[in-house]
């Protein structure tokens, strides 16, 4: 995997976003609930790319 740092810009936009728990300029983290979303709609075949936009 690469390795993305995120902008001034694009951490404010992360933090703004109800589906982030915690973020920094490496790292997003995912609430519980977005999470438990994205496993159910996944296993029913959805591509990753397809449940995060």
């Amino acid at each position: 995997m690469r390795k993305i740092l995120f902008s001034e810009v694009n951490l404010l936009k992360l933090q703004k976003n109800k589906n982030i728990l915690k973020v920094s300029k490496n790292v997003n983290t995912h609430t519980a609930h977005f999470k438990r979303l994205f496993i159910k709609k996944y296993i029913s075949s959805k591509l990753p790319r397809d449940i995060f936009t």
